[in-house]
């Protein structure tokens, strides 16, 4: 283990304490013994949740709306994936698979039968045409194997673990008291809302720490790609011209609703992220992204080639 990656999983270990103790506090009402000794219940059952979800709940979940690429794009593409797991250094070539989805995206995930990236059609569609090119999209795919090599779905899901577990627990709570099952049971089913409203809100708000990971992680990632590559420039040309893309991509698609009939009555505004909305964002800024690549390149004396 690299001091590098000793640095990530120990900000990993740091956040899911944090993320987990601070609800758990409240709920042994500020008991230090009590929360110490619940810590090793927390941690196995972080780690089991997080398997469960990452291994088997994800890609079976994702199975339903992803299929393998048809035989002659999975030739130009699948050769591509080989050749930057290879510069990354990975033992295994991540499977390819496909989401029919107009917008440009892709994806990393993992099974119990080895890691996997998806790309959408929109990007697929992008790259055939000659939009993008190979090396832009090898920058793609870079940085989505720097979300396998480096486990960054299990660490985001280990962090949110134990507090999407007492989430839970809130849920189920709020729905027996608001049954308000029987005249007698009226007081439980108060307390039982009570505590479940508590629950929710309190794992809501620690779980602005777990977003605020996911965006580092993104980073990294771009970081992932650039170090895989040679260089950053791919990267950042690879983000303009897909950021471009999705933005004329929804313009076209509200035009499109423009022609629908009674489109003045919907009141339809844009959505302009608010502070709080952005505390909640899985992924920086493209801003943010592009100024750490170039930040990145400075220290490292790789030359960026600014485009668009």
């Amino acid at each position: 283990m690299n001091k590098q990656t000793a640095k990530d999983w120990l900000l990993t270990a740091s956040l899911f304490l944090i993320v987990s103790t601070l609800p758990t506090y409240f709920l042994v009402w500020g008991d230090l013994n009590a929360l110490v000794s619940l810590l090793p219940i927390m941690l196995a059952a972080g780690l089991i949740f997080s398997g469960i979800t990452v291994y088997v709940v994800t890609p079976w979940s994702l199975g339903k709306t992803t299929r393998r690429l048809d035989r002659q794009t999975s030739s130009t593409i699948l050769p591509l994936l080989h050749d930057v797991a290879q510069k990354s250094r990975m033992k295994k070539t991540p499977a390819l698979f496909f989401i029919n989805d107009k917008s440009l995206n892709a994806m990393a995930y993992s099974s119990l039968t080895g890691p996997r990236v998806a790309l959408t059609s929109g990007l697929v569609t992008f790259y055939n045409e000659g939009k993008l090119s190979t090396d832009e999209l090898s920058a793609i795919l870079a940085h989505e194997l720097g979300h396998i090599s480096e486990m960054h779905v299990f660490r985001e899901a280990f962090v949110l673990s134990w507090a999407s577990i007492l989430e839970s627990v809130g849920s189920i709570l709020c729905r027996i008291g608001s049954s308000k099952v029987g005249v007698l049971l009226g007081a439980w089913a108060v307390l039982s809302v009570l505590a479940g409203t508590v629950m929710t809100i309190l794992t809501k708000l620690v779980s602005v720490i777990t977003f605020m990971f996911s965006r580092h992680l993104e980073l990294r990632a771009d970081s992932f790609a650039s170090h895989s590559l040679g260089a950053p420039a791919p990267m950042v040309s690879a983000l303009r011209k897909i950021h471009s893309a999705n933005e004329e991509l929804a313009a076209k698609e509200l035009e499109e609703l423009k022609r629908l009939p009674g489109y003045e009555a919907w009141q339809y505004k844009p959505v302009k992220a608010s502070m709080i909305d952005r505390l909640f964002e899985t992924h920086p800024s493209i801003e943010r992204r592009i100024r750490n690549l170039e930040s990145t390149a400075d220290s490292t004396g790789n030359e960026i080639i600014r485009t668009g």
